[in-house]
């Protein structure tokens, strides 16, 4: 869990930055507006996905089972309420973005 936060607080931050170099046409970038936060906020998500989805792989692969998590993959009620305690947060941070 503390991985995916840091992973997360790392987007949010790069996002801002990029937001403000996008948006006001900082460091030789043209002047974009909202078009420029949007992309900002884009290539943030696609970046946070990218990270995260890596991670996945390098703890499966670490595991010994590197299909393991993909082979017969089921959602148990026990799992899902694990994932919506641990990714509610960042869910909600999407939709109000």
């Amino acid at each position: 869990m503390k991985t995916v936060m840091t992973v997360s607080l790392a987007a949010v931050l790069l996002n801002m930055v990029l937001n403000y170099i996008m948006i006001f046409g900082v460091l030789r970038f043209p002047r974009m507006g909202i078009a420029g936060a949007a992309l900002a906020t884009s290539i943030c998500q696609i970046l946070r996905f990218l990270i995260l989805f890596v991670l996945v792989l390098i703890d499966e692969f670490r595991s010994g089972s590197v299909y393991g998590f993909w082979h017969g993959c089921r959602i148990l009620p026990s799992e899902l309420c694990a994932l919506l305690r641990y990714g509610g947060m960042g869910g909600c941070e999407n939709f109000l973005e």
